[in-house]
């Protein structure tokens, strides 16, 4: 064998050995000197937004986040903790040759308020696709009064003054007179609203008039300049064609679903909202039945929380699609009669990843799973009024921060 063979094997076998070498380091694999020999582990991915935050394993600071760290099979005692947030925290198992990636998003401690309007805001209501909020002023100038919409698709941070459009007159009311009254009712599609000054319109036998106060009917994307009251065929018209909208939206997205799953929330639960993607479903059971798996093997790097595919009646859970995990979230329990103040009212903040609830007291957001709870306002609100920014900045809030002014909205700050 020539000598130039030699040399032309044995950079083979070392490029040979490299890739192997590369390959076993990809997967976690570690070299221990003493027993010489490739030890498999696991990665920790650890992410945090912000960016920065201590990573404490089972109490011992290791790293910053975003990093990575190899770890050898275990239950570990994962803390990412950064000054002026709550800390996110959750006992992850590491596995031979996964990763686990924690894509927490951490919340202000302190929250910072903004105010959005300035010459008052009543009965405030938020679209469907949770992009606009409806609301009314009565109490301003002749020029000011009237119907609003403030759009928050439109900029990231939007103030009166701006003048960048995000706030948008729908209808002037120079004396108020509909607008000291007005309640509001979104159409599913976001592109009328009803106007009414009595109770909330429904389908009822035909008449000429309602009965209880007037109902107009707006369009949400322009200057309305002429509102007539809505006769009851006129709204027993407009309240059926949004029904069955609703309804068509609501079956599209239940198709979606596995046969089994869909059939087990239809003869099981009620109150069925599904995340903004589309991924998860928080409902409440009616009754006490047990979800059946639908993926038969568990999915590397899933959600470590534990979860509960026994259902029980009037309890709240999510139920994560893509991993097949069903969780009950008591953090969103509702209260009792006796103890209104305690009611917790869930809905679905626009990550998808996290519930946004509140008390009379406070708010708080939480993972979808019901973990890392975290406080990020207890100051005053009134009328349950809580609308989450549809890019997930900041959370809108009703309140009046001085005694000699109304009601208007304000931005809690989250980034």
């Amino acid at each position: 064998m020539t000598k130039v063979t030699l040399v032309l094997l044995a950079t083979i076998t070392l490029i040979l050995v490299a890739i192997v070498l590369v390959i076993y380091l990809a997967k976690g694999y570690e070299f221990n000197p003493s027993t010489r020999q490739f030890n498999g582990t696991g990665i920790l991915v650890a992410t945090s937004d912000p960016n920065g935050a201590s990573v404490l394993i089972n109490g011992t600071l290791k790293t910053a986040t975003n990093n990575s760290l190899n770890l050898q099979p275990d239950n570990y005692d994962i803390t990412l903790q950064l000054d002026g947030y709550s800390p996110w925290q959750k006992t992850i198992p590491i596995k031979q040759e996964e990763v686990f990636k924690t894509n927490a998003f951490l919340f202000p401690k302190v929250p910072n308020l903004t105010p959005l309007t300035l010459t008052g805001a009543t009965n405030p209501v938020l679209s469907p696709d949770q992009s606009k909020i409806v609301y009314s002023v009565a109490s301003a100038s002749a020029q000011k009064n009237g119907l609003w919409i403030l759009d928050m698709g439109r900029s990231n941070i939007p103030t009166p003054l701006s003048g960048s459009g995000d706030f948008r007159q729908i209808y002037q009311d120079s004396l108020g007179q509909i607008a000291s009254r007005a309640k509001f009712l979104w159409s599913p599609d976001t592109k009328q609203i009803l106007a009414y000054t009595g109770s909330q319109p429904e389908i009822a036998s035909s008449a000429a008039t309602p009965k209880n106060g007037l109902t107009y009917l707006l369009n949400s994307d322009q200057l309305n300049s002429q509102l007539l009251p809505l006769t009851q065929l006129q709204i027993n018209q407009t309240l059926q064609e949004w029904q069955t909208f609703s309804q068509k939206r609501f079956l599209a997205q239940m198709s979606k679903l596995e046969l089994s799953l869909a059939s087990f929330l239809t003869a099981n639960t009620t109150a069925i909202s599904f995340s903004p993607d589309e991924n998860k479903v928080l409902y409440q059971a009616t009754a006490s039945a047990t979800l059946a798996k639908i993926i038969p093997s568990s999915i590397p790097g899933t959600n470590p929380t534990p979860e509960s595919r026994t259902i029980s009646p009037a309890s709240l859970y999510v139920y994560d699609v893509k991993e097949d995990k069903n969780y009950e979230i008591e953090n969103c329990k509702l209260g009792s009669e006796g103890a209104r103040s305690q009611i917790v009212n869930c809905q679905w903040f626009p990550s998808s990843r996290h519930l946004i609830a509140h008390t009379a007291k406070d708010i708080s957001i939480m993972e979808y799973d019901g973990t890392n709870k975290a406080v990020i306002y207890a100051g005053p609100f009134v009328d349950s009024i809580v609308f989450s920014w549809p890019n997930w900045s900041k959370v809108v809030i009703l309140t009046s921060l001085n005694a000699g002014i109304g009601k208007n909205l304000y931005s809690i700050n989250l980034r």
